[in-house]
């Protein structure tokens, strides 16, 4: 490496160096980088107005750099800011590159426009513009960006595009990368957009977005300004969220992108996908006319609830089952999970698929085999991700009643021990009814001589079936 001194007053040619070294840089006359060339300013920069920057490779500059060239200096080579202390990029001209690079956690503020034709990498540090009006344009239609993120994207000002196709704008609120992107299918000059976080005003909701539908709202808390510079646009627009100045929170499947014309909110259609923590939605096309600006939001339709739980009940069904139902009102709904709690905490038993959007019902038999309280709620799933329980409601089941019968086989008296009073039934093989028994909590005698011998069966109201036999032996 070599070092280049504080003032360079001749030609200097960074080439055959490979890479050359500055402490501070002041240029006043004709500086070549060569392509395989770089030049490492470890410091402030000055590029007078009687200065010839041919920048063919990379310059890498540490401190504040200052451009006056008076000459236009040609979308070509790299400028990567580099410092470990906060940048400014001034002067009385703009600057002109192909790629551009921030690395640099401190940040980098901008007192003017800038632009490039290349890939603008945002490695680490916020560009932020020294004012509203100033712009990052990127002068291509292939022109790209790649890296933006919380901690690297453009704060305050606009960036503009050149060009139709996909594009992500890297803007945000110098702590929150709020990116939109955009799909054009036409573009006749620069499309850009600049982030704020504030209410882009409130107004009437109008019928005569892409969407014919009012909106019922739109998110005050943030905004982006959208549209043509010198020209038309016709494309799609995509808005995030993600709990950053989104408060005015909606059921996902319910928001739409939201443009502001005149005193008029518009519905410019979409529908939203994620969850109510994190997602996007995607316009229909939207025409920009030439040389206007419009504040695009978040907005949203009417909401409707997902759910409504209309009624939910469990009843013993006497054999040690429970009949689980419940009525709802529902809309984008798509699962209940079923879940019991017999005292050791909610287990999941079953799963059930939405009916679909309306007023349903639903039933399920839960095999419990055990008595006492038995607790359930019901989990419902929307179909964006988000759930909600109904209230817990509980059931008693009976113990199965215990019985003991003697002689077996019997030939005309049955004694029958119950441990409570209950009712029970004798039937005979045909499964026709033959007797009738009030039994009482003890022992219990039972005539059955004037039966026929044969097999029986004595059933309990609780489902205990006791095989008998009558024999006259």
């Amino acid at each position: 490496m070599s070092k280049i001194s504080t003032f360079l007053l001749g030609l200097l040619t960074v080439g055959a160096l490979h890479e050359a070294k500055a402490q501070a840089l002041q240029n006043n006359t004709q500086l070549h980088i060569q392509a395989d060339a770089g030049l490492y300013v470890q410091g402030a920069m000055i590029n007078a107005g009687t200065a010839n920057l041919q920048n063919n490779g990379t310059l890498s500059v540490t401190g504040n750099l200052t451009n006056d060239q008076s000459t236009y200096n040609a979308f070509i080579g790299k400028l990567v800011f580099a410092g470990n202390s906060p940048q400014v990029l001034d002067g009385s001209r703009i600057w002109f590159t192909k790629d551009f690079e921030i690395n640099n956690a401190a940040g980098l503020t901008m007192t003017s426009s800038f632009y490039l034709r290349g890939t603008a990498t945002f490695t680490n540090g916020i560009v932020t513009m020294a004012n509203a009006s100033h712009s990052i344009f990127f002068d291509a239609a292939s022109a790209t960006q790649t890296g933006a993120k919380d901690a690297s994207h453009v704060a305050n000002g606009y960036v503009h595009k050149l060009g139709t196709g996909a594009f992500s704008f890297p803007v945000g609120n110098g702590t929150k990368l709020q990116k939109i992107d955009v799909n054009l299918t036409a573009n006749s000059n620069y499309f850009g957009t600049r982030y704020a976080a504030a209410d882009a005003g409130s107004g009437t909701y109008g019928t005569t977005g892409a969407k014919a539908t009012q909106l019922m709202g739109y998110n005050t808390g943030e905004y982006w300004q959208v549209g043509t510079n010198g020209g038309t646009a016709t494309g799609q627009v995509t808005v995030y969220w993600d709990g950053t100045n989104d408060a005015n929170a909606a059921t996902t499947s319910v928001r739409r992108v939201a443009r502001k014309v005149g005193t008029e909110w518009l519905n410019e259609g979409g529908l939203g996908t994620g969850t109510t923590a994190a997602g996007s939605v995607t316009s229909s096309s939207i025409s920009f006319p030439t040389s206007t600006m419009f504040p695009i939001a978040m907005g949203w339709e009417n909401v409707v609830l997902p759910l409504s739980w209309l009624n939910v009940n469990a009843t013993d069904t006497k054999d040690q089952n429970v009949q689980v139902q419940w009525q709802v009102s529902e809309s984008n709904v798509t699962t209940y999970i079923v879940e019991r709690n017999t005292g050791a905490g909610f287990i999941e038993v079953a799963t059930v698929a939405s009916k679909g959007n309306g007023t349903n019902s639903y039933n399920l038999t839960d095999i419990v085999r055990n008595s006492g309280s038995i607790y359930y709620r019901i989990k419902q799933i929307d179909q964006d991700g988000t759930s909600s329980y109904s209230d817990v409601f509980d059931v008693r089941i009976a113990a199965l009643g215990k019985l003991a019968i003697f002689p077996n086989p019997v030939i005309s008296q049955l004694s029958v021990d119950s441990d409570k009073k209950q009712d029970a039934k004798i039937y005979n093989v045909q499964g026709q009814q033959v007797k009738e028994l009030k039994l009482v909590e003890g022992r219990n005698k039972v005539e059955l001589d004037h039966l026929p011998n044969g097999v029986y069966f004595l059933r309990t109201v609780d489902g205990v079936v006791t095989k008998l036999i009558k024999s006259n032996k």
